[in-house]
């Protein structure tokens, strides 16, 4: 990408977080990257490629392993740890774009979404890694607390961390008490 291509990207990404994927405009784009709506046009023809253009570079870089190839060498349960940290504390930081990853799975029930496919495959991986460090749990149940992190984890601590505010007592947002409750949950649904 050559710089105005990325900064419409960049652009793109800030606009999503600041007024939210709905809400984000050619127009804001432009006037953010500094760049005229013709350009726009020019590298990306359409505001909906720019979109998807958006969504498949943060997905590839939400699910990137080579952010946590550090986690290989830790036991199961810190592994997990560390990873489901990594993306709640990414999808705190950048909100709407996350909703926007999983916007046709949520709203429109299509879920043969890009995000879909990718989550999935870095699921897989996960397991096969954690199989790896030792963890003997039946593939079955290993599974279904993986996914559980992932429902917890990504989704109610990393997009609507203070749902739950007021049963939990508990400030998600806060990383300390996200922590604390990320390791209660992996210790309670992962054996060693």
């Amino acid at each position: 990408m050559d710089g105005a291509e990325q900064r419409i990207v960049e652009a793109a990404i800030a606009c999503i977080e600041e007024y939210g994927f709905k809400n984000m405009t050619v127009r804001r784009i432009a006037a953010k990257a500094g760049v005229n709506i013709a350009a726009i046009n020019y590298y990306f023809h359409s505001k909906d490629q720019l979109m998807t253009k958006v969504i498949e570079m943060t997905i590839d870089n939400t699910f990137d392993w080579s952010d946590l190839g550090y986690t290989d060498s830790l036991p199961p349960k810190e592994q997990l740890f560390a990873i489901i940290d990594h993306l709640s504390t990414g999808a705190q930081n950048f909100p709407q774009i996350t909703r926007a990853h999983f916007y046709e799975a949520m709203i429109n029930g299509d879920y043969s979404a890009p995000v879909i496919k990718v989550m999935n495959g870095f699921m897989e991986t996960i397991y096969q890694k954690i199989i790896q460090n030792g963890c003997r749990m039946n593939e079955k149940a290993l599974r279904n607390s993986i996914t559980q992190i992932f429902m917890t984890g990504l989704f109610s601590v990393g997009v609507v961390p203070n749902v739950y505010m007021p049963f939990l007592h508990a400030d998600l947002t806060n990383i300390n008490e996200r922590r604390k409750f990320l390791k209660h949950l992996i210790d309670h649904l992962i054996d060693e």
